[in-house]
């Protein structure tokens, strides 16, 4: 009779596991891989580096948006480059398509490193952009869409308000606002910052498209318009007299074109880049449970970051001084809990703001704090003119 194939009893180890080349395969086979270190330089961008990381979801919405940007600069230098009011307006728009260029190609150097502080590098990157003169000048770039009469018709009404939009440079801060979706309080500071850098009303409405009849007309409608909307809400306010004669006179459409057409702007301006950016970062904001995993990622990060000794650390330790760790350490230190002090206070204003416009025990709240916000906007806007 054929015996059956057994393996060799020398072939076990004592507690009949597997030894020799058997047990060493084994081994090699549940052994951790080893991470595959980069091998490309380190100008290559993403995703030309190799081994290849596929981005998050919110990562990729940010870098598409960096270079849609980028795209929209190009079409604006190119299409009004011919007119332009001088060689050095035609080179600044130009040099505003670098600077974005540059950003967005700084970026992809490494993805995972802006993506853990997003809520630092991408409004200092913003902030960047519009610091540049030629955004708050006029006949420059996007500027020159307010040099053009106004257009009949509801289609001409749509078109104009495109037009203002971009040409106040209030379009693009909006979308970078809707596209980047960082919480409610950086949204909230960030578009505030933004409005101050690009907001000049007054000189807006000395633009030919401003002051245009068909356009103060229509401004005129609007304030009208909002007067009356914003009446039930701001007489149950204590501290609103709605009964002035200037307010009157705004009521009634016979308050100044001028006048008319600075507040109508505060408030087309204020509510397009600061309000409509924060009630969506609130409305996507996941609440709590992002507040722990960012948290939860930062501790992480901290943790590594304090268990490689720093070249002046090891320098020391060589030289027999391991308690000279080196000023580096202090200052860490020092940035650690700075940042520690500003995540918690974004955390209280991220928590704050969606228990008022998103929670779900507060159905009411949200029903009334749009129209509450608005109202509220608008007066404050007429407070700033002296129509209140």
């Amino acid at each position: 009779m054929m015996g059956v194939l057994t393996q060799p009893d020398e072939a076990r180890g004592p507690g009949g596991q597997l030894a020799g080349p058997s047990a060493e395969r084994q081994a090699a086979t549940n052994a951790p891989t080893p991470p595959v270190a980069n091998t490309t330089r380190w100008w290559v961008p993403w995703p030309f580096q190799r081994p290849f990381k596929p981005l998050p979801g919110g990562l990729m919405i940010h870098v598409i948006a960096g270079y849609v940007s980028v795209a929209g600069q190009l079409v604006v230098t190119i299409s009004m480059w011919n007119r332009a009011s001088s060689t050095a307006a035609q080179w600044q728009t130009a040099l505003l398509v670098l600077v974005k260029l540059a950003a967005a190609y700084g970026t992809m150097l490494a993805p995972e490193a802006y993506w853990r502080r997003r809520n630092i590098f991408a409004p200092m990157i913003r902030f960047g952009f519009h610091l540049l003169p030629v955004v708050r000048e006029q006949g420059v770039g996007a500027g020159l869409v307010l040099e053009t009469a106004a257009r009949p018709g509801v289609r001409g009404a749509i078109q104009d308000l495109a037009r203002l939009l971009g040409g106040m440079r209030q379009l693009g801060a909006m979308v970078g606002g809707l596209a980047l979706l960082l919480p409610p309080a950086v949204t909230l500071c960030t578009q505030s910052i933004l409005l101050l850098l690009v907001s000049n009303t007054e000189t807006y409405c000395k633009r030919p498209l401003l002051e245009d009849p068909l356009t103060q007309q229509r401004l005129s409608g609007l304030a009208t318009g909002l007067e009356y909307a914003t009446l039930p809400v701001l007489v149950l306010q204590p501290l609103v007299s709605v009964e002035s004669p200037r307010a009157a006179a705004l009521l009634l459409g016979e308050a100044s074109a001028s006048s008319v057409c600075r507040v109508t702007l505060s408030f087309i301006q204020v509510a397009v880049v600061v309000l409509l950016p924060t009630l969506v970062a609130v409305y996507f904001w996941e609440g709590p449970q992002a507040e722990q995993e960012e948290a939860a990622e930062r501790a992480a990060l901290r943790a590594a970051a304090s268990s490689q000794p720093t070249a002046a650390a090891a320098a020391g330790a060589a030289a027999g001084t391991p308690a000279a760790r080196g000023w580096w350490q202090g200052w860490r230190g020092a940035w650690y809990r700075l940042m520690d002090s500003a995540d918690q206070v974004a955390a209280a204003a991220n928590r704050a703001l969606y228990c008022a416009l998103h929670s779900p025990k507060l159905v009411d709240s949200r029903t009334l704090a749009v129209p509450w916000l608005l109202a509220t906007l608008w007066w404050l806007c007429k407070c700033s003119e002296g129509l209140h």
